[in-house]
């Protein structure tokens, strides 16, 4: 049955309908396309300016890199990598960096990093880096090895940096050499005051001790000579004692350690005063803790050095009054605490942040250099010493080493 003519015209008009819109979203997709392709553009652009970026900081850096896979192979090296080796950058591409550069330690470091994923650092460590490098040579690098991880963070590639700092480094030698020399420069300063504060400190003893022999020479076989011969001793102590502090002063050494009796150092050291001032009227008391530790690891011959001077200093303060020495010892947070108190004259106020440097002192006798010489000591044992006094009431030293395992 034909097809009415209105039906015909209503189907034509449906077709043209859908046409236009078929055109419409044409339209619109060819829009957003173009929308699309320039973003696509522009990114490129803005990915290619910073890649361009990348490689001219990779080609131009001083600082050598070379990214590897995992199994260690070459992917790239910037340019300063080859020319260290002499090479061009493509001689390295696809080659094994310990095919290149065998070393068992190193290897055993990178493959740590590829199985652990993370970074290892290291500043100034010596070893000829190089094919090229004699092994003769001594260069120092700061180098490092960085994981580099997928998406799913499985490490598939290192990137290793190395720096060279020899320079840096021997400049720092350097330096430090310089520095020694100085010290050694003040120390044979120091030694020169020194001479002639001994030749002026020994004098005194070998005039009394001249005195004291022709006292006796004279008085003999007609009185007693207990007291001739006991300033004959003292006087040879006092000028020991100053001879002992000249050598250690000039010469103090790296502490060679010993598991020591602190108490037995300490009671050597007062004996030696009493022996010293055994006419002076002092009493010592000890305060020793409960749970104090005797024995510590520390260099005996200096630490007795310490305590001499220490209690010396105490007993020569006191000045022939009756005084009393207190020390006390106890252990705290794996600390050895020693303090040695004194009612003796004490110090000036004004004098209490000099009593340590080397030749200060108030004193008619004496070199100065007894508490110069405690806190290099305590100091080379990683310790603390400190010093609390008041005129006339007396003097307060503490002393903190710690316990060595």
């Amino acid at each position: 049955m034909p097809m009415k003519q209105s039906e015909k015209k209503l189907k034509n008009e449906s077709y043209q309908k859908q046409i236009n819109k078929l055109k419409e979203t044409e339209n619109k997709l060819e829009a957003n396309h173009k929308k699309l392709r320039n973003q696509i553009n522009g990114k490129n652009k803005e990915i290619k300016q910073k890649n361009n970026l990348l490689k001219r900081i990779f080609s131009n850096t001083h600082i050598l890199i070379a990214y590897l896979d995992k199994y260690f192979n070459f992917i790239q090296v910037n340019k300063t990598y080859a020319n260290y080796n002499k090479e061009i950058i493509d001689y390295y591409v696809g080659k094994n960096y310990f095919k290149l550069f065998p070393d068992k330690e190193y290897e055993k470091i990178f493959k740590q990093v590829v199985k652990t994923g993370k970074p290892y650092i290291v500043f100034g460590e010596k070893f000829n880096y190089g094919k090229n490098v004699k092994k003769t040579d001594c260069t120092y690098w700061d180098w490092s090895l960085h994981p580099v991880k997928d998406r799913n963070k499985a490490v598939d590639g290192v990137i290793l940096t190395l720096l060279d700092v020899t320079k840096r480094v021997k400049a720092q030698k350097e330096l430090e050499e310089i520095k020694e020399q100085l010290i050694q420069s003040k120390r044979l300063s120091d030694l020169g005051l020194l001479a002639a504060a001994v030749a002026h400190e020994l004098r005194n003893p070998l005039s009394v001790i001249r005195a004291a022999l022709y006292n006796i020479e004279r008085k003999k076989g007609n009185a007693p000579i207990h007291t001739q011969l006991h300033t004959i001793e003292k006087k040879i102590m006092e000028g020991d004692q100053i001879i002992s502090n000249l050598l250690t002063y000039a010469k103090i050494k790296l502490p060679e350690f010993k598991r020591t009796d602190i108490l037995t150092l300490l009671d050597e050291s007062v004996e030696l005063a009493k022996l010293i001032f055994q006419s002076e009227t002092i009493q010592i008391n000890k305060l020793i803790s409960d749970d104090f530790k005797k024995f510590i690891k520390i260099d005996p011959f200096q630490m007795k050095k310490v305590l001499n001077n220490i209690l010396l200093n105490s007993f020569q303060s006191i000045k022939k009054r009756k005084g009393i020495i207190t020390i006390h010892a106890k252990t705290v947070n794996n600390v050895m605490k020693l303090t040695i108190v004194d009612n003796g004259t004490g110090i000036k106020k004004t004098d209490l942040s000099k009593v340590f440097e080397p030749f200060f002192t108030r004193k008619s006798r004496g070199t100065g250099l007894g508490l110069s010489i405690c806190i290099e000591i305590i100091k080379l044992h990683n310790g603390n010493i400190s010093i609390d006094s008041k005129l006339s009431k007396g003097t307060t030293i503490s002393i903190e080493l710690p316990y060595r395992e």
